[in-house]
């Protein structure tokens, strides 16, 4: 199952299967994985992806 991943430094997202690379490929800063499994994510709007990762972000 595919892993959703987010750079914080250039707002780059990224789906992953392994955990084996979570450096991003645009700026190389590491990866955090999002707690929200990749249907659910793809299901959002592209709004409501904003809020989820502004809302996960508090949390760090």
């Amino acid at each position: 199952m595919l892993k959703v991943y987010y750079c914080p430094k250039c707002d780059e997202t990224t789906y992953l299967q392994y955990d084996t690379n979570t450096d991003c490929r645009v700026c190389s800063s590491e990866m955090i994985k999002l707690d929200i499994s990749f249907v659910d994510y793809t299901d959002l709007s592209v709004q409501k992806r904003k809020d989820y990762i502004a809302s996960e972000f508090g949390k760090h």
